[in-house]
């Protein structure tokens, strides 16, 4: 590969470029790298100036922050967050209970009268059964 101080090829670049992406390069190799972007000959290299741009930034955050202290915050949240799960199961749960049991009580009105779904289903049992028994039926 060329000196430090000597212009990147293209092959040597497309090199350069992979083994970055692999985590195989030095600081120096990624500086000139920087480097080789940033001149008129890396503009064809346009994306991988941004990935090296959106990486470096994550890093320089990542390095900011330190371990501790996200790791405590998550320690709090998890019982919070399984907590307010828990309570959004339950008032769903007790919810679409309610509804159910109260929303069903009147199926159908007949001759004034409202029935339940257990009432209904007996009359239309029996209306089927009288209809069908021949026993019932008027002899001539």
């Amino acid at each position: 590969m060329s000196q430090h101080n000597q212009h990147l090829t293209p092959d040597e670049a497309r090199q350069l470029i992979d083994r970055y992406f692999m985590g195989e390069t030095t600081e120096q190799e990624e500086a000139r790298l920087r480097t080789f972007l940033c001149s008129t000959d890396g503009r064809a290299y346009d994306d991988v100036s941004a990935t090296m741009s959106f990486l470096a930034v994550g890093h320089r955050l990542h390095r900011r922050q330190p371990h501790r202290v996200i790791r405590s915050q998550s320690r709090l949240l998890r019982p919070l967050a399984a907590a307010a799960t828990l309570a959004a199961v339950l008032v769903l749960g007790v919810a679409g209970w309610f509804y159910h049991r109260h929303h069903d009580l009147c199926l159908a009105t007949v001759a004034g009268h409202e029935l339940s779904r257990e009432q209904a289903t007996e009359l239309m049992l029996t209306q089927m059964h009288d209809m069908f028994n021949p026993a019932n039926e008027s002899m001539p």
